[in-house]
């Protein structure tokens, strides 16, 4: 049993939105859960640009019980309170690496980021697998009562 949950990575660019976030629907898939991931690339190929065309779509997969892995970058705080205030079920996982470690991996600083207040879930990814990092998001979503431990 799932709840469908829009389940909104955010970090600096170069902290593993995009790598967690594809091992994170992998796994849920696997345990035969519906979910989906989008990405920045995502979003440009197949929704018009902005955020209300993004909150529609989650919003419809939501409706159909279908779980939203998210990793689009949205740097400023209020911007993912906003979406956190008219998304039902969203959860905030921030995803912590150093920003020398970002920028080593994403070529450039990510200056811009705004550190969550209140993210429901820290995944520290500077020296840990990708496999770990899913992990814990995943046992995270059994603690919460989103996914059954059983659904595996």
């Amino acid at each position: 049993m799932a709840t469908s949950t829009c389940l909104w990575l955010t970090g600096q660019a170069g902290s593993g939105k995009r790598t967690v976030g594809r091992a994170v629907a992998a796994d849920l898939n696997a345990r035969g859960i519906a979910a989906i991931f989008i990405d920045d690339e995502a979003q440009n190929r197949y929704l018009a640009p902005g955020d209300e065309p993004l909150r529609w779509f989650c919003e419809t997969l939501l409706a159909n019980n279908v779980t939203v892995i998210v990793a689009i970058s949205a740097l400023r705080q209020s911007d993912r309170e906003d979406l956190r205030s008219t998304l039902n079920r969203f959860l905030e996982v921030f995803l912590d690496a150093p920003a020398e470690v970002c920028a080593q991996r994403a070529g450039r600083a990510d200056s811009g980021f705004e550190t969550p207040h209140a993210a429901e879930l820290r995944v520290p990814t500077a020296n840990r697998s990708v496999a770990a990092s899913s992990a814990q998001v995943i046992s995270f979503l059994e603690e919460s009562g989103v996914i059954s431990d059983t659904s595996a």
